[in-house]
């Protein structure tokens, strides 16, 4: 067995936002984790389609892609607001 194709380096390929990424792939893991606040009341906040791609170590290196659907679940971030300062 060639060591060489046992070990993959993964990488986003698309779908991370730009110019500040929300995700983050451990290069050896693969591990992807969040980086940035994900705001789901944002304009595109709810789902985010990642393109992920692991690539071998062999000659010649071989590689394939994943696609990776993340969605927001909406959680109240909002103070609640009152019109009058007391009720009775």
């Amino acid at each position: 067995m060639n060591l060489q194709t046992l070990f993959c380096s993964y990488f986003i390929t698309f779908g991370n936002p730009y110019p500040t990424p929300v995700f983050d792939i451990e290069k050896n893991s693969g591990k992807l984790r969040v980086i940035n606040a994900l705001d789901r009341d944002r304009p595109g906040g709810r789902e985010y389609n990642l393109r992920v791609k692991a690539k071998d170590q062999g000659a010649p290196a071989m590689s394939s892609h994943v696609s990776v659907k993340v969605i927001v679940t909406d959680v109240n971030d909002n103070a609640p607001s009152f019109r009058y300062l007391s009720y009775e």
